[in-house]
């Protein structure tokens, strides 16, 4: 069973997605920002993340990428996210941030930081201006958790291996979860 599967249950944005859909995610991001949950869809195939979101953008469509991610819960509002595996040395991954109208707003590179737990990002406006360096995301425990229990309940519940994130002064919190 995929862990788009899995999760579908538990989450009503991964339970839309129809059973093929499903089974090509290998990975979710149950994320929490300013107390609003959100999850992110990870597939290795262009054509999934296509079939989710309709148009995808250029930057994304033509990455080069093992991984797409989605924000499931962004796709057609003002910001809709997208992620894709990294290329630059030091690159983990790379954050498109468009709006309604599929225009870069924000760009984000996440490069490894001093150690395997962290990573620091860089945020760029949609024109390329670099906004902001080296912002901290560290992998933590469940403690820094800021969504619902029944979501860590969840992840805590399943077989999946899962990093746990927090994203360092801002009230941001991650649950990565990676499948078999």
């Amino acid at each position: 069973m995929s862990v788009g599967t899995y999760f579908a249950s538990f989450n009503t944005s991964l339970g839309q997605l129809g059973k093929a859909l499903l089974e090509d995610i290998t990975e979710v991001v149950f994320c929490c920002r300013d107390g609003v949950e959100t999850v992110c869809a990870v597939t290795p195939n262009l054509s999934t993340l296509t079939s989710i979101v309709g148009v995808v953008p250029d930057e994304v469509s033509y990455a080069s990428t093992g991984r797409y991610f989605i924000d499931l819960d962004s796709i057609g509002t003002s910001t809709v996210r997208f992620y894709v595996d990294g290329n630059g040395a030091g690159e983990v991954l790379i954050n498109y941030n468009y709006n309604s109208h599929n225009t870069l707003m924000q760009k984000k590179i996440y490069k490894e930081g001093s150690d395997k737990f962290n990573v620091l990002i860089d945020r760029y406006d949609g024109s390329g201006l670099l906004v902001s360096a080296n912002e901290p995301e560290s992998q933590t425990d469940r403690s820094s958790w800021t969504g619902g229990t029944s979501t860590a309940d969840a992840v805590e519940g399943s077989s999946y291996r899962a990093r746990w994130l927090s994203k360092g002064r801002k009230p941001q919190s991650y649950i990565y979860v990676i499948g078999d």
